[in-house]
């Protein structure tokens, strides 16, 4: 129990105790408890987790982690400030990045209720799967709505012009793992939006109108 929580308060501050806090509610995922460990290993003083940040920009890579250990992504949406409160309710934590992976990337990602993945797009170049782990979300393509449940996964192929996006129409949290390479040149379309995306030399995403016009 953590002083600063009180007596009978789970300790959502102590470094030492979120590996057995996590164990305690790994049976309950969807529980109270669960929630907050959610919110807490976000906030964490974890030294783990400080000692990955402070390695981000290193060669002295982990060889493993706990996924929970992983910092969540510094920038929430890379999106024009016009379409960002559309994926408030999603929060992502690189975990390739954690290991100088650079040929592909691999994020653990959480939907909120009534939260989205992103706009619905589809890409010229770069491929995408996805692997529920929790939760019930709505997969949204041209083919219309597929009711997802864990255990499922799908993937999209670069180039064929069908958006996707996942929505998460339920009560509960959705947690996902996203990978998709990461493939000079690659561009996005966005079938609903007045929006579509060019894969900068930087790696950096460059947002325009449809009509060409810069955001």
């Amino acid at each position: 129990v953590c002083a600063e929580y009180g007596k009978n308060s789970p300790s959502e501050q102590c470094n030492c105790c979120i590996r057995r806090f996590y164990d305690q509610c790994a049976s309950n995922r969807q529980g109270e408890r669960y929630r907050r460990l959610r919110k807490m290993t976000i906030k964490s003083r974890c030294p783990t987790r400080v000692n990955i940040m402070n390695n981000l920009d290193k060669t002295n890579f982990p060889l493993a982690i706990h996924t929970l250990d992983a910092p969540p992504r510094l920038t929430p949406s890379n999106y024009p400030m016009e379409f960002r409160d559309r994926v408030a309710g999603r929060h992502k934590q690189p975990l390739g990045d954690l290991f100088g992976i650079r040929n592909f990337g691999v994020n653990w990602t959480r939907l909120s209720p009534k939260a989205v993945s992103a706009l619905r797009h589809a890409h010229s170049r770069q491929d995408e799967f996805i692997f529920i782990l929790e939760g019930y979300p709505t997969l949204i393509t041209d083919a219309g709505a597929t009711e997802l449940s864990p255990g499922m996964c799908a993937g999209f192929r670069a180039g064929t012009g069908d958006g996707h996006q996942l929505i998460n129409t339920t009560d509960d949290d959705v947690v996902y793992l996203e990978i998709g390479d990461r493939s000079s040149g690659d561009t996005a379309i966005y079938p609903d939006d007045d929006i579509q995306a060019h894969l900068g030399a930087d790696n950096k995403w460059q947002f325009a109108h449809k009509n060409g016009a810069p955001y």
